[in-house]
């Protein structure tokens, strides 16, 4: 699926709506109260101009590859709401990396993406944001041909090479060589990502994965900013921006509708 058939524009912006904690957790507040706090980013990131918006459970603390289960069934509620009233092009992470549940979820509410940070590299958990995986840390080690069992054929499939948060158990492995094995498997989009949350992968690193790859799409999944944005902006062919539009530039906050105007303002300049 071409990122054309998805988004209006070129160059789409894609932004996380990072869902507060979710029903399996003891720190949950209400499903009334967690609605009400991803309504306030659905309608901030619409009315800013965002081209779509990635719905994810950045909370998950479990020390496996699946999400808990009563998780996944209260972001399945919250994701139908959101998707109620959703004006753009809808996508789903489900944290750690459960494929299972994001496809479930993304075909019970007529999503058009998914991302998945783990598909064709082999990892080890090294997270900022779960306590629990410094004493746990676990291996994710995915079979591409089980996830594309349970993909929708009218949801497209972007996927993260070498990512974030996780230890390349394959050691030296060349990010050239993740993103071809991701083409192979019938990703639709590749995703590249920085060292850390809010640290951008440098151009030279984006520019190998476009050689690579030729004209198969390739955006940026971590740092990008408004202060950057005219370097990366050039160079990508979409991008999922985070903490960059949040009030403060922190994830607990509210997206901040001015940030997004500012950065789609910016962005507008190079389609």
């Amino acid at each position: 699926m071409r990122l054309n058939e998805i988004f209006s524009v070129g160059k789409p912006v894609i932004r996380m709506l990072h869902l507060d904690y979710l029903a399996g957790q003891k720190e949950y507040r209400g499903f009334e109260y967690t609605l009400s706090r991803a309504l306030v980013d659905l309608y901030n990131l619409q009315d800013g101009g965002i081209d779509g918006i990635l719905i994810e459970n950045w909370k998950e603390y479990t020390t496996a590859p699946e999400a808990d289960p009563k998780n996944v069934e209260c972001m399945l509620e919250i994701s139908r709401e959101l998707a109620k009233r959703a004006k753009v092009p809808l996508g789903i992470s489900v944290l750690n990396n459960d494929y299972k549940a994001v496809f479930r979820i993304s075909k019970e509410i007529g999503a058009r993406f998914v991302q998945l940070d783990v598909y064709v590299d082999k990892v080890r958990s090294e997270f900022e944001f779960n306590p629990y995986t410094k004493e746990h840390p676990f291996d994710i080690i995915v079979d591409p041909k089980d996830v594309l069992k349970y993909k929708p054929e009218n949801v497209a499939l972007f996927v993260s090479i070498q990512p974030k948060h996780y230890v390349l158990l394959e050691k030296n492995k060349p990010i050239e060589l993740s993103a071809k094995q991701a083409i192979e498997n019938k990703t639709d989009a590749i995703i590249v990502t920085g060292e850390k949350t809010g640290i951008a992968p440098s151009l030279e690193k984006i520019r190998k994965v476009k050689q690579a790859v030729g004209n198969y799409p390739v955006g940026i999944g971590i740092g990008f900013s408004r202060r950057d944005a005219t370097d990366y902006f050039p160079e990508i062919d979409f991008v999922i921006v985070g903490t960059d539009l949040k009030y403060e530039s922190r994830t607990d906050n509210p997206v901040d509708i001015e940030r997004v105007r500012e950065l789609m303002d910016i962005v507008r300049k190079f389609r």
